[in-house]
């Protein structure tokens, strides 16, 4: 975020300082996109008319750097990335906390587990589709191949650790 705003604050500057070569240098990106040298010129005109718009698409054409809004804050984006860990983080282990006094086997816990697991990330998945308004399907299918992939990779390391430190357990 930081960096982001640095190079807004630079490509700002830029643009009310040498304007000519800013438009020249968007022109050229147009020209590169296949846009002819002419609609490219009235294009980048028409949105130097518009300076802070002109910046924050310089911004995305030149750096593919997303405008950021400058208020958001990093505590608050951090606070609710804790909190998501802490709730969906919390929902694998249900399995031991719920079901542990009634006597389960540890394998059939940990296969509890793995199914919260991944019902949680096709959950996760079908509500980032949503609020991204992009397609359900494909949303939940990629949140819960890559979450499966990473919970496969963590527990194959520790598992792995296990044998270098001595340290399973024999019901593993």
């Amino acid at each position: 975020m930081d960096f982001a705003i640095s190079e807004r604050g630079r490509e700002k500057w830029e643009f009310q300082n040498y304007q000519e070569g800013e438009i020249d240098e968007m022109i050229q990106i147009y020209e590169k996109k296949g846009i002819n040298r002419e609609d490219a010129n009235l294009i980048l005109r028409t949105m130097a008319k518009y300076p802070e718009f002109f910046v924050d698409h310089m911004m995305m054409q030149e750096l593919e750097i997303p405008p950021v809004d400058e208020d958001e804050s990093p505590l608050k984006m951090g606070f609710v990335t804790l909190l998501s860990f802490l709730i969906f983080g919390f929902i694998p282990l249900l399995a031991y906390v719920v079901l542990f006094p009634l006597n389960i086997s540890s394998r059939n816990l940990f296969i509890i587990a793995i199914g919260l697991t991944i019902v949680t990330l096709i959950l996760l998945g079908l509500l980032k589709g949503k609020l991204t308004g992009s397609n359900l399907l494909a949303s939940a299918l990629l949140i819960t191949v890559n979450g499966a992939l990473t919970a496969a990779s963590s527990y194959a390391i520790g598992y792995g650790l296990s044998y270098v430190t001595n340290s399973r357990n024999s019901d593993d």
